[in-house]
């Protein structure tokens, strides 16, 4: 029974893009863009607290660091939904961006192990990175004429970074 439910828990990752663990609720449900916000949200955040924190089972704090990924989404104006997993990560990455699938991976060990400030900072450093691909893809999707703008300067250096990316997909 326990080989059953390990070989049905890894046939889900799979077809998850590797993923473990995800979220109760989706990156999209309830978007309108309005209603994700630190005060839409502050007593779901209050969950963050290192008291509350310790006590959240695995999938809670998953529902809660989507709560926070869709904030920042809607902060700093990314123009598509992140999704929230968990999986098991190289050693000593805590997360990492996809920009195929607009998935944040956190390490299950980072997730189940550390403070919910460490994890926080993880999410939020991989929704920047989201932030950087939408930059770079419309700094692309611009014409040539324009890319000099200073509006264009950090964009400019995230491309030539993603370049020079190891694998090209994946951001740590």
């Amino acid at each position: 029974a326990c080989t059953l439910v390990i070989l049905g828990m890894a046939l889900a990752a799979a077809m998850r893009g590797g993923v473990l663990l995800m979220p109760s609720q989706r990156a999209e449900d309830g978007y309108d863009g309005t209603e994700d916000t630190i005060s839409g949200h502050i007593e779901e955040l209050t969950q963050l607290q290192a008291e509350v924190w310790v006590k959240l089972p695995m999938s809670e704090r998953l529902d809660l660091l989507q709560t926070v990924a869709n904030i920042e989404r809607t902060y700093l104006g990314v123009p598509h939904e992140l999704r929230v997993g968990a999986a098991e990560l190289e050693e000593g990455v805590m997360g990492r961006y996809n920009s195929v699938t607009n998935q944040i991976v956190l390490s299950l060990e980072h997730l189940a192990e550390d403070d919910a400030g460490d994890i926080l900072d993880t999410v939020l450093h991989e929704c920047y990175h989201a932030y950087q691909h939408s930059l770079v893809e419309l700094y692309g999707q611009s014409p040539e004429r324009y890319r000099d703008l200073q509006l264009f300067s950090a964009a400019q250096d995230y491309a030539e970074e993603m370049r020079d990316y190891q694998d090209g997909e994946d951001f740590s």
